[in-house]
């Protein structure tokens, strides 16, 4: 093969069948092949940053375009090796004395910390799209709030438009000056294509690999050792937080599923199929294997995650049964947590919601006209209580407005009761213990009594208006109430029980704490943004940050009574760290009885702990880089304010992590099982990331923009 000609570097170039890249960047085959003698053996012991992303105004182009002289070569058998290939020539060229590009960068300003333009702290530039009010009329918070919030996916018109409200746990990234429009710019396709070709996402050719389900799915249930170990880490996570399953009669049923022969027309292999795709990726495997951009466990739980749910969708309605409502409840939470879909996630929760409203969940057992068994009387309960836990999260993280809280509901909250004293024999209602005995339906009772707590703050957030003009009166009195519910939760005497575990009471406070603090940062995060000669202003900063400190600390703890922090949603520490990192850009408070705060110290601290939990769940899932790349960026405004040469090595540090990321995940990629094509998209989304590093490193966004003929052409 000869080497390809250059092109200009907007061009825009495909071929069917070849590594899809941008114009003067590397060809991973003669990388591969390049690199045939190098020994692929992991190193984690990276070189400095500077070794990997120049810092000076470089074009990022010049250093992979060297790579086309070596077109010629071969894919070679290892893909391991092409990244370790393009490390050593990305090192190599990016040496000091290496020639710089023949494109001209735009101008940068020498003495900017950050990756892209921000003025001082609080007075953000006018014409930004993400200017932060400076009063509290209602037509200009209203502007604050629902600006941006609508986003149009590439390619999409019309109607292509995704919303998400103010309580989004990503809401706050809107605040940030320039934020929105620079990660919109890195977020979007930077795949080229030729001007009659359209380029396949390498997301979409993943979703592509998979082979067509068998018929018999038995076939791919694990061995029965296998499938108890990971029904155990469910009931460990899953069966306090969420009432799904009935411990006692499911093992039961396990054991007898396994004693005899074993039909696809039980529903047993389908429960098992989604409650293990639930927890199949809370760990990283060791060590951790990739196909393409997922992680061999990530697309184990996606197959058992398909599987369920062809069955359930088979399943009509009219003969709805407990085991249709568990499994559609356990798929709700499988997408959630193995990032399936996350756009469907509301519309599903409601039609879920709907689903049960239908079935009449809502509405207590004796107000039906039929007889029902103790069993399944308690059963309704913590179905509904789950389905509205589910719909209540997708509603705040989506920011709009549930159903519930308008509905008339007369079905109790789960009883307090052990488990161990209702099976589905039960033919008399089991005594309940006090408040003060702790049960596995002890949470889902506190939970309960929080949530009509929960609607009215997050009904009163996402109505920006009503929001911004509230009172302080108004505002002190929702924080009261949700401080009072934060002390009981501390000091009730429901978590002192020797009923359950230790490790059992631990998970269920810190879970309760999160829902409350989640709710003081909604509350309270527009008027800490506001002016601080504002009344309000350092309180709610104030409390903003201390809420912040404990979401985070609280994954920590969790990880240290033996949970894995995967089985929380990223939700509630995506929200944490940016509320985190944008009020301490803020000037600091002074003469304020609130200056003794959080440190600037602790708060490096905590954002390198949400690192780790990042870069724990991409290990294992080998996806969930956006909420990665929105903390590094939100971190930059962090180390805004520090002196040179604090703010650059922030920036070093923190891109050489991902580095070492990329590196994990690229090598580590299981090659018998991999096409040509597959290997071709793990390249592209990995030299993506690593542009991605070097424009947070120092480089201007204006380098990553496509001409308007690049993206036009796509589309026709």
């Amino acid at each position: 093969m000869s080497t390809p000609a250059r092109t200009p570097p907007q061009r825009r170039l495909a071929k069917p069948g070849n590594p899809i890249f941008v114009a003067g960047e590397l060809d991973c085959r003669a990388v591969c092949k390049q690199q045939r003698t190098i020994d692929p053996v992991v190193h984690d012991d990276l070189h400095t940053p500077a070794d990997f992303i120049r810092t000076d105004t470089r074009s990022f182009v010049q250093l992979t375009s060297d790579f086309n002289s070596s077109a010629h070569m071969d894919l070679g058998a290892n893909p391991p090796l092409m990244h370790r290939g393009a490390l050593d020539q990305i090192r190599h060229n990016m040496m000091p004395g290496a020639e710089s590009s023949s494109q001209p960068m735009p101008p940068q300003d020498p003495s900017s910390t950050v990756p892209f333009s921000v003025s001082t702290p609080v007075s953000i530039h006018p014409d930004s799209a993400c200017s932060i009010p400076l009063d509290y009329s209602s037509e200009s918070m209203e502007q604050y709030f629902n600006h941006n919030n609508i986003g149009l996916a590439p390619g999409a018109f019309g109607f292509g438009t995704s919303f998400h409200g103010s309580t989004s746990s990503v809401s706050c990234a809107n605040t940030f000056p320039y934020l929105a429009d620079t990660m919109q710019k890195l977020t979007d396709a930077y795949v080229p294509a030729s001007d009659n070709a359209a380029i396949t996402p390498p997301s979409r050719i993943a979703s592509a690999w998979g082979s067509p389900l068998p018929k018999d799915h038995l076939t791919l249930l694990p061995p029965q050792f296998r499938c108890r170990q990971l029904m155990q880490a469910y009931f460990k996570h899953y069966n306090i937080i969420l009432r799904i399953i009935h411990a006692p009669v499911f093992w039961k049923q396990y054991n007898d599923f396994w004693a005899g022969p074993r039909t696809i027309t039980s529903h047993m292999p389908y429960l098992l199929f989604a409650a293990m795709s639930c927890v199949r990726c809370l760990e990283p495997d060791n060590p951790a294997l990739y196909e393409g951009d997922s992680s061999v466990a990530s697309r184990e739980a996606a197959t058992w995650f398909n599987i369920a749910k062809e069955w359930t969708d088979e399943q009509g309605l009219k003969h709805a049964t407990l085991e249709f409502f568990q499994l559609k409840c356990l798929l709700m939470l499988s997408m959630k947590l193995n990032l399936i879909k996350m756009r469907t996630h509301y519309p599903i929760s409601q039609g879920l919601l709907a689903t049960a409203m239908t079935a009449g969940l809502h509405r207590s057992a004796n107000a039906l006209n039929q007889p029902t068994s103790f069993y399944e009387q308690e059963m309704r309960r913590r179905i509904w209580w789950t389905i509205t836990e589910m719909d209540l999260a997708e509603c705040t993280e989506r920011g709009l407005p549930s159903l519930v809280e308008n509905l008339f509901v007369d079905n109790e909250p789960p009883s307090n009761f052990a488990d161990a004293d209702l099976s589905e024999d039960t033919t008399y209602r089991p005594v309940d213990q006090l408040d003060h005995v702790f049960t596995e339906s002890s949470f889902a009772r506190q939970s309960k009594s929080i949530q009509p707590l929960r609607y009215i703050v997050i009904t009163l957030a996402n109505n920006p208006v009503r929001h911004c003009s509230a009172t302080s009166l108004e505002v002190n009195e929702l924080h009261d109430k949700v401080l009072g519910c934060l002390d009981g939760v501390v000091t009730s005497n429901t978590f002192q029980s020797s009923q359950c575990s230790p490790q059992c009471t631990i998970l269920c406070r810190t879970v309760l704490e999160l829902l409350l603090h989640e709710l003081l940062q909604i509350l309270h995060l527009p008027f800490a943004l506001g002016l601080p000669a504002h009344v309000s202003h350092h309180h709610s900063r104030f409390v903003c940050q201390g809420s912040a400190r404990h979401t985070i600390e609280a994954y920590k703890t969790l990880k240290k009574a033996g949970f894995s922090q995967s089985c929380l949603p990223r939700t509630y520490i995506q929200r944490a760290v940016l509320v985190l990192c944008r009020l301490d850009s803020v000037a600091p408070i002074t003469n304020s009885i609130y200056s003794h705060g959080l440190d600037a110290d602790t708060a490096v601290k905590l954002v390198l702990d949400t690192f780790d939990i990042f870069e724990e769940r991409i290990i294992a899932r080998g996806n969930g880089f956006r909420g990665f790349w929105l903390t590094f960026a939100a971190s930059c405004y962090l180390k805004a304010n520090s002196e040179e040469p604090a703010a650059t090595l922030w920036k070093e540090k923190i891109s050489s992590r991902i580095i070492a990321l990329c590196s994990k995940v690229s090598m580590s990629q299981n090659a018998d099982s991999q096409s040509e094509e597959q290997r071709d998209a793990v390249f592209v989304k990995y030299m993506r990331h690593l542009r991605r590093a070097g424009v947070f490193a120092g480089f201007v966004v204006s380098d990553l923009q496509v001409a308007p003929s690049g993206p036009a052409s796509a589309r026709s």
